[in-house]
């Protein structure tokens, strides 16, 4: 039996490489931003904005940014990052004061301060014009990244400060780099792009089913094969006399045409903690 303790940890982005986006130029796109290529923050633009349903890794995707674009500057991860969680107790005129005061520091190690807004909709129609006030009065100082599930409500203002990227459409085939990734963890490299690209029809843009589909990979594959358990990956006190016999053997598996995932429907998440 297969040790999925760790599953986790290991299916979770590592990088902005790890991202699923919903085409090619908004993958680029991030890739120029965070390389310093793009001159961003710049040009009156340093905010960027991340949009789509529920579950579609958004705000992992918010906190891989920081450390992205700040090991391009300095080597190292981000050392100045502030994130808030926009919500009905939090989300008026205060919130801004204090965030401007922390674009602000005596100090900075870093080259920029970045400013996480999870879920920026539920900003006060009071604060959300003032958003774009405290952006221009930061501009060559902060970065400013924003999830939303509702695009239309953030102000026009502040998303022409921003590079807006969408979650809502990712195409099956933007999630076959990460699978390969957790699959070869799990000791997994034989599988076709057409046998993921199948399974991959079930993740429908969700990082929660994303991990589902990839983790019944690996379930299914090792029921088909389970003297090929790799020993770091078994279950502990799992009787493993077996499994080690077979191994002996010369036995090389030949793949099916398909492997069969599940599709297990989500539901909107209770709370915005972020998601892979």
């Amino acid at each position: 039996m297969v040790n999925f303790s760790n599953f986790p940890t290991i299916a979770a982005p590592q990088t902005i490489a790890d991202i699923a986006f919903e085409n090619t130029n908004d993958q680029q796109l991030m890739h120029s931003l965070i390389s310093g290529t793009y001159g961003f923050p710049g040009s009156g633009m340093n905010g960027i904005i991340l949009h789509g349903k529920y579950g579609a890794g958004k705000s992992t995707a918010s906190m891989l940014i920081p450390d992205a674009m700040e090991n391009t500057n300095i080597g190292m991860n981000c050392p100045w990052r502030h994130m808030f969680r926009v919500m009905s107790n939090n989300n008026g005129v205060g919130l801004l004061t204090q965030i401007d005061n922390l674009c602000k520091p005596l100090n900075l190690n870093g080259k920029y301060v970045y400013i996480v807004l999870d879920e920026v909709d539920n900003l006060s129609p009071t604060a959300m014009p003032q958003l774009k006030s405290v952006m221009d009065a930061n501009m060559d100082r902060a970065v400013f990244i924003m999830t939303t599930n509702h695009r239309s409500k953030v102000d026009p203002a502040v998303a022409n400060r921003s590079h807006v990227f969408g979650f809502n459409k990712v195409p099956p085939d933007a999630w076959l780099p990460s699978m390969q990734r957790v699959l070869a963890a799990y000791g997994i490299t034989n599988m076709s792009n057409n046998q993921l690209l199948s399974a991959a029809a079930a993740i429908n843009g969700s990082g929660r089913q994303f991990a589902t589909c990839v983790k019944q990979l690996i379930d299914g594959y090792y029921q088909m094969f389970p003297h090929l358990v790799p020993p770091h990956l078994q279950l502990a006190n799992h009787n493993t006399a077996p499994i080690a016999a077979a191994q002996a053997l010369p036995v090389l598996p030949v793949m099916p045409s398909v492997l069969q995932v599940n599709t297990v429907s989500t539901t909107a998440p209770s709370s915005s903690q972020p998601t892979p």
